[in-house]
């Protein structure tokens, strides 16, 4: 048995801004929240990703929970697209400004994390990892209530 059969999971949108000003959109299920006190989050991304690249750079990023309703954008979300687009708006979400940090949330998000980054592993010594574990500060915390249905 596959153990991600047996895990629970949480399908999480990551949004960052990219050196064009674009906004870039990373889905994963690889979120685990940390630590609630400081609240830190740990995310495992693509070492050769454009959304490791740029919370590296920015030092900024936003954790966004997406209901159920909208599954079918993920796979759209997949997709590579090129640097400087607007990929909330090119999926056919809303974006909404975030408080603390400059990356836009995802307005439909039941959840949003405002995230500063703290740190990485960079595991590539012994090509053991293809995705790096990433920490965040939660700087803030925007939520809504969603049905169940």
């Amino acid at each position: 048995m596959d153990i991600k059969e047996i895990l629970p999971k949480i399908q999480v949108l990551i949004t960052t801004r990219d050196p064009l000003e674009g906004i870039d959109i990373y889905p994963t299920d690889n979120f685990l929240i940390l630590s609630k006190s400081p609240f830190i989050v740990i995310l495992a991304i693509k070492n050769n990703s454009r959304c490791y690249y740029n919370i590296t750079k920015t030092k900024e990023f936003v954790v966004n929970v997406i209901p159920k309703i909208y599954e079918d954008l993920i796979e759209k979300c997949k997709k590579e697209y090129i640097r400087g687009i607007n990929e909330i708006k090119e999926i056919g979400l809303n974006e909404e400004k975030c408080l603390r940090v400059k990356v836009p949330r995802i307005k439909e998000a039941s959840l949003a994390l405002e995230c500063v980054w703290i740190g990485s592993v960079e595991v590539d010594s012994i090509n053991l990892l293809e995705n790096y574990p990433v920490f965040g500060k939660v700087v803030e915390v925007h939520g809504t209530k969603v049905s169940s249905e």
